[in-house]
């Protein structure tokens, strides 16, 4: 009888760890994420001030809410942190505010899935900076 307990907690125990290594998503790319195009193809890099959106593809888009945050840096403290829904593959616009005359603030946007707002999807992240 023990030993049959013994086999039916490792089972449970190994059933219960298969949802973990589902979530990772066995290094798939789940999202894209660049800067959205202006009307005539240009890519749009934002600049203090300006306002840009990020165009996002995903196949989770029809099964789960996706968002963006939207972040700078200066001297190791967040200076400019924004969300925004993904709606027909686009978020934002944002419009980027850090304090003037510091130098430059690094910048990263990236995708998520609700409710996970700290983990970007993989392959939905990108990095940029900007001069304030």
């Amino acid at each position: 009888m023990s030993k049959r307990i013994a086999l039916i907690a490792v089972l449970c125990l190994a059933l219960s760890a298969v949802p973990a290594f589902g979530a990772k998503g066995g290094g798939k790319t789940q999202a894209s994420i660049s800067f959205a195009s202006a009307g005539n193809g240009a890519t749009i890099a934002p600049t203090n001030g300006s306002s840009v959106s990020f165009a996002v593809d995903s196949s989770l888009a029809s099964k789960v809410v996706l968002a963006v945050t939207n972040r700078c840096w200066e001297n190791g403290a967040v200076v400019y942190n924004q969300y925004s829904v993904v709606s027909n593959g686009l978020a934002g616009p944002f419009t980027i505010g850090v304090p003037a005359g510091t130098g430059t603030a690094s910048c990263e946007a990236y995708v998520w899935a609700w409710p996970d707002s700290t983990t970007p999807l993989s392959g939905g992240w990108m990095g940029y900076s900007i001069s304030s």
